[in-house]
Order: C-alpha cells, then structure tokens, then sequence
C-alpha cells in the first residue's frame, strides 16, 4: 500500500476511536431484553409465533316466561349471526356459552315447547359483552330480552316486519323497537297466549302460533282477535319486564311515543306523552289532548313500577257526541309505568291510566270510572335533539299553530289551527305567512293571505319558543327520522295563556317543513301524473293497522280520479283539479237544480248558483307543497267541506265551509308525467338518508305493489325498478345524490270518513264518528260545524281492527 493510502487508513481509524469515546460520554441507556415470559395457561402454542388466545367467552342465562298448563320447555338455540348455539335447559331456565369473535353479530334466540315456539332479539354480541361487565356472565337481571316471552315475541315479529327481514345492528334494533306500532305489541302478544293456552283457535295450514304470526296478513284478516279492552290490559298484568332501581334512571325529560313511521316521513297521529321532572322533585307528564295542572308526584313501588299521584285536579274537558251531546269533564286519578324492556337508548312501557267521567250538563249523572291501557316508547328528548336546529334567518318553515278556538259546547278550547308558514326575526319578533283558509267565504279557490306577528326566542340553537298570545310553544327538532334536511320530525310543548283555558299544555309530534318554493314561481310545481299520497303511509308498522292505498292521477284536461285500494274495498271517484297559487285543488260537487234533477258541477262557487243551481254540495282537498324530497311532494293538506245554502243563515243565503282537518303529508310521484321533477340517479349510488329511513321491505307483496284499473290512462314505474335524485338540501337546486326513493311503508292509519264523503246536497247536516265509552276524548270525533272560523284537530288515529273491517257507507 501507497504512503498515502496507508495515511488515509489511519485518518479513518482514528475518526472511529473518537465516535466511539463520543457515544460513551453520552452514557446512552442500552435496552436490555427481559427474558420472555411463560406462555398464559390454555395458550395454544404454534411453532414460530407468539402463543395465540382463544377468544373470551361470555355465559348467558334466561329464562321462558310462565308457560300455559301442561306446556314445558323442550329446546332453546341462540342464533349468532348465521350460527347456531344449543343451549342447556332445565325447567323454564336455560344457560348457554357464546364466543366473543366477530361481535358484531346480531344474537337471537328461539325457545320451543310442548305447544309451541317463542323468540327474542338481545342485540349484537358487543352490546351482550358490555351488558355483562366484567363478570363474563350476563342474565335476566341486567337484560330483560333474556325472558323469552310473547312480547319478547310480538316485538321481534314487528321488527321483521317493520324492515322486511330481521334487525342487522344495535341501532336498527333500537330505532325499530321506538317505531313499530305498539298497539299491535299488547294484541300479537295476547294472540299468541291465547292460542298456546287453547283460549283462541289456531288456523288451519300453521303449526303453532308462532307459525302464524309470523304471517302478517293471515294475522290481519284473523276474525278471532277480541275488542280491544279484552287484550289491552295484557302486557300490564303478565309481562315481568324490566323493573326501574331507582328514578334517577329516568331522565329529565322523556319523550314517550305510540310508534313511528319507519320510512318515507317522519308524521305521527298516534300516542304522544312528556314526562318532565320538575326542581321540586315532582314530575309534569303532559298528553297529547289539553289537559290542565299536569302535575303530580313520582315514586316507585315494590315491583319497580312507577306510581303518579295527582298533586291537584288534573283534568279536561271535552265535547261527547254519543250516546248524547254534552261536555264531559275527565279527571286523573293517577299513572302507573311498567318498564317492559330496554334497548339501547329506548325504553317500552305500558301505561296504565285511571280516570273519572263526569257529565258536566247532567248534574245528577254519577261518576263513570274508566281504565286506559296503552304500551309507549321511551326516549331521553334532550339526548334526542338536534343540535344548530333554529336561527335567525329568512328561512321560512311550515309548523304548527297552536291556538284557542271556540268549540260546539265549550266557550273555547286549545287547539291546531292549521300549519302556516313561521319566519323569525333577530329583533326577538317574528310573523306568519299564508295562514287561513284557501277559499273565498263564497269557497272559491284563492292564496291565503292572512299573517299573524308573534314573539320569538331562541335558546342555544335547540329551542324555538313563539308567543303567539293565546299561547306559548316550545319547538325541539329531533336528530333521526329526516328526509333530508328540509322534512324533520319536530316535538312541541304549548300551554295556554288566556280564558279558561289558561294553564292547560299540550304536547304533540309533528314534522317540521322547511320552505323552498319561496322565491319561485308556481309553475315549478309538477301536479300533473300518479300522486299516492302519503298521510297513510307514515303511520307506524303494526300488525293492526289498516291496508290503505290513495293515489290522485291528475289529466292535462282538469280531470282527475281519485283511487282508494285496501281493506275497505276499492273505488276510483271521478274528481275536477286546479291550481291557484302554488295550492293543488281537488274537487267533487253536485248541484241540485229547481227540476229535481242533480249533477256533477266543477266547484260549489256563485257561478253554478248563478247558472240555476238552488243547492250544491262539494268536497275540497287541497294540498300546498312547502318542499321537495326523496320523489315526493311534502306539505299542508286540508280538507273542506262546501254548502249552500247554509242550513244555519237565518235571513240572506250563504255558502257554508267548514274544515275537516289540517295536517302535514307528502304525495309521492308514480308515473311518467312527473318524472322529470325527479332526475334519475346512478341506481349504484349509497343511500345516505337518515337513520331512521330503512330500506322498502323485499320478497313480500302487498298492498301498494299493486297497479290500479287505470293504469292505461296514466303508465305507472315500477318502485322496483326505478331509482332517484334525493334533493337532501336547503335548497331544491342543490344536487345531491342519495338512494333509497321508494321507501314503502306499511298500516296505513287512516279513517274511512277520511277516504270517501259523498258531496251529496241532500246532506245539509254535519257529520261525525259517534264516540265510544271506552276510547278516550282524542279518540272521538268532532261534528262538522256551518261556521267558517271552525278548524279542526288532526284527525284520530286509525280504530281497532274489528272497526275497520266495516266497508264504508255507500250514503
């Protein structure tokens, strides 16, 4: 080697010895590798790996509710995604063991007997796992859906109902659970004990109960369910559920429901109930008819049940039609809540209500005590709300306008009286628009034009408040159930300011709509094709509720039919439409002339009186879209009722209109005439609706697949086959894409008054359901009054089952 190769070496080796002593003077820690430790007992060892676990386990132990005479248990499996676990069982007690892998999976469990089959969904093994705690062993105590029972029953077959298929998560669960029909809980749960115990016959061609109501529409057309008060009370006496520890498991305000849509929109005419606890430890539990003093003590019983006791006279009072005319003043005696079960977030409850009937206009009629049995959901509201839901902006939105109204026999009464459109001002003040009705005082079409001013606030974003005078409401915008953005479920809370209404509240659920055709022109609206409209079909899956298909079809000539299918038989009506502003009118009417003879006329208006009319009669439905959403129209309808003259005029004639009802809806495109309102979409496209929106049920014909006889006239798209833009914005311009259109619901929840009303001039009078002693006063039928400043409620929820097998009147 070169001189200075042999240099350069040694310049290289002394740079090392430096780098070296360098790193020592920084006494740098060296990790020291602890030898490794003893393989965990059970491990299973496996040649060039760490030992690998087996997964935990997770033990389960229920039991099957009382069983009939002479049954026993035979067998119990549990279900865990698609795999089937055997279970132990002794007695009416069962134990088995799950593995927490893929915990994810929905588990169920199917319990067979002697005399038949029961089911229960507990929830997905995640859920389970954190139920158990660290015990690794869960049980009846700390999941009541371990009881396999009717209900447990009743409720799983709703929830398959409900979506076409079984829950695939927690949340489906739980949202199904608050949604279905709960009436239909207490009935299919009686159903199936009485055919285990022998005490109702078991149809022809089913194995056992469970067979049969796995049938929805064999258990629809069963003529063995008994009235209502003999199954009513069932769950409340039989049912162990899930008893409350203490009140502190209550929250401070839960909002208590009857059942809601799972579908297309987010209406409710059923059960509605706030139980608020109150800084002095007594509760506020309003209802959903005015009631005064709402205000009692809470405590719990021995079984974990829930006692209210009034604090003062808690009552209201209401007008009876039958078996007389007169005005009845109810009065509690108190509530008792039963927890039946606990999913998730949601509770259910069956509601036990005792009351004091007295005839106010009867002094010595003696006191009628009556007994109301209803199963309710139970949802914390505060954790339910929707956060940034109010500003102070020039949006406008469609809610409801609570008021007082005189009523038939009461002076006044707290009320609806329409949904006018509401806009806010940051001064503190705010205004309607388009309230009142959409006719003349001669019912000649026209815009309504009437506004009101009101006082506004708006606390953290989440409470609207409006003064209106007659009364102050509170306004919650809840987070689930949209359509968009535009159509959301709204809960309202109003107490009366004024007259002897003063101090009664009212609570209710409704959409809330927000407005989009402020600044266009009514052109926009596309009223021509297949409209089914939706009032129907936002009622809650029950096994109970009605069949019922409406669909408008409206003809470039003015023509258009009316078309009702379902379980009070099928009718097409022959009806004339028009538009007056952006409001869609649908009109029949008859006149009667000086010869005797009647016919068909365009409208009951001063023209056809003034053609030689001497009477006329007509029915006005009317629908004013507010927004645009998910293939359909939503918005106010109303419905009028035309006559001249007026039986009530004692001098001058005049026309007499009075409003059937008002209330929020949606029509819902079917056809080629208004498909191009509704651009296609990619049918690959993701739903992004709302939790609450499930997808159409599948693999089950029913009522609305069905074409209607004039499916010539008007050519119908198949829901299967078509898909479409979801304008989920503010804004109908705004273009984004989400699936799911054609969502289907089921149980329509309508009356047949609501349905056909024969504009007949013979019919000068009024007309009404006849009350029945065992409903309460929201079940009962107001008279249609002569006065025009009459509004209406919205109207009663659909009647039992055996009620509405009547076919409508052919009068």
């Amino acid at each position: 080697m070169s001189k200075a190769g042999m240099a350069g070496l040694a310049m290289w080796v002394m740079g090392a010895m430096v780098a070296v002593a360098g790193v020592a003077a920084l006494s740098l820690p060296v990790p020291q590798v602890s030898p490794q430790a003893a393989p965990p007992a059970g491990a299973l060892l496996m040649p060039g790996s760490q030992p690998l676990l087996p997964p935990a386990k997770l033990r389960i132990v229920g039991d099957v509710a009382a069983l009939a005479a002479g049954d026993s248990l035979q067998s119990l499996q549990i279900r865990v995604g698609t795999d089937l676990i055997p279970a132990s069982v002794q007695g009416r007690r069962w134990e088995a063991t799950v593995f927490l892998m893929d915990v994810e999976r929905m588990v169920s469990v199917e319990a067979r007997s002697s005399k038949g089959r029961q089911s229960s969904l507990l929830g997905s093994l995640s859920r389970l796992s954190l139920l158990a705690a660290d015990d690794r062993r869960l049980d009846v105590h700390e999941h009541s859906a371990l009881r396999v029972s009717p209900f447990t029953t009743a409720l799983a077959r709703h929830a398959e109902y409900a979506l076409g298929r079984p829950p695939a998560t927690d949340l489906e669960l739980d949202q199904t659970a608050r949604a279905v029909g709960h009436d239909g809980l207490d009935a299919l749960a009686y159903a199936l004990h009485g055919i285990a115990t022998g005490e109702l016959p078991l149809p022809a061609g089913y194995q056992d109960g469970y067979a049969f109501t796995a049938d929805r529409e064999a258990f629809h057309s069963w003529p063995h369910l008994p009235p209502r008060e003999d199954w009513s009370r069932y769950l409340f006496e039989n049912e162990g559920g899930a008893p409350v520890s203490g009140l502190g498991e209550l929250p401070a305000r839960m909002l208590m429901l009857g059942g809601l849509s799972v579908t297309q929109y987010p209406g409710y005419t059923g059960t509605t109930r706030l139980l608020e606890r109150m800084a002095d430890g007594s509760v506020n539990f309003h209802e959903d008819q005015p009631l005064s003093s709402p205000n009692y003590l809470i405590s719990l019983d021995g079984a974990g049940q829930i006692i209210l006791t009034p604090t003062t006279t808690v009552s209201r009072r209401y007008e009876r039609t039958f078996p007389d005319v007169s005005v009845v003043q109810r009065i509690s005696q108190g509530h008792v809540l039963r927890r039946l079960a606990r999913s998730g977030g949601i509770s259910l409850w069956v509601l036990k209500s005792e009351w004091v009937d007295l005839d106010v206009g009867s002094a010595g009629a003696p006191p009628v005590p009556v007994t109301e049995y209803r199963v309710l959901s139970g949802t914390d509201l505060d954790g339910w709300v929707r956060a940034s839901a109010w500003s102070f902006s020039s949006l406008q939105f469609s809610l409801p306008w609570l008021c007082i109204e005189p009523g038939t026999l009461l002076p006044e009464r707290m009320g609806i009286c329409g949904y006018p459109l509401h806009r806010f001002g940051a001064n503190g003040s705010g205004y309607t628009t388009e309230q009142g009705m959409p006719l003349t005082e001669d019912g000649e079409p026209m815009v309504p034009w009437g506004s009101t001013p009101f006082g506004v606030t708006i606390d953290n974003e989440t409470r609207l408040t409006i003064d209106n005078g007659q009364t102050q409401t509170h306004f919650w915008r809840l987070q689930s159930g949209t359509v968009g953005r535009s159509v959301v479920p709204t809960v309202f809370l109003s107490r009366s300011l004024q007259g002897t209404t003063q101090g009664e509240t009212m609570v209710g659920l409704t959409p809330s709509l927000l407005l989009q055709f402020d600044v266009s022109q009514p052109s926009i609206i596309q009223p021509l094709g297949n409209w089914r409209t939706g009032f129907q079909q936002a009622q809650a899956p029950s096994y109970l509720g009605p069949d019922i298909s409406v669909t408008f079809s409206r003809l470039a000539d003015g023509t258009s039919e009316y078309s009702v299918e379902g379980d009070y038989g099928d009718s097409v009506d022959s009806l004339r439409w028009s538009m007056t502003g952006f409001g869609i009118y649908n009109v029949r009417a008859s006149a009667r002339y000086a010869d005797g003879s009647s016919r068909q006329v365009n409208g009951c208006t001063p023209s056809v009186i003034a053609a030689g009319a001497i009477s006329c009669s007509a029915l006005v439905r009317y629908f004013r879209p507010i927004t645009l959403a998910r293939g359909s129209y939503y918005g106010v309808e109303e419905r009028y009722q035309v006559r001249y003259p007026d039986p009530n005029a004692s001098v001058q004639p005049r026309f007499a209109i009075a409003r059937d009802y008002s209330r929020l809806g949606f029509e819902m495109c079917e056809s080629v005439e208004c498909i191009d309102v509704f651009p296609k979409m990619d049918p690959s496209a993701s739903s992004t609706g709302a939790a609450q929106v499930f997808d159409r049920p599948s693999g089950r014909l029913g009522i609305f697949d069905r074409p209607r006889r004039f499916v010539a006239r008007i050519p119908l798209l198949s829901p299967r086959n078509e898909t479409w833009v979801e304008r989920d914005d503010d804004c109908p311009a705004c273009g984004d894409v989400a699936g799911g259109a054609w969502r289907v619901a089921r149980d329509a929840g309508v009356q047949k008054d609501d349905l056909n009303v024969d504009a007949n001039p013979d019919r000068a009078g009024g007309r009404g359901d006849p009350d029945e002693p065992s409903l309460s006063p929201r079940d009962a039928r107001q008279p249609v009054t002569s006065s025009p400043a009459r509004s209406w409620m919205t109207p009663t929820p659909a009647k039992m089952k055996s009620e509405l097998a009547t076919p409508p009147s052919s009068s």
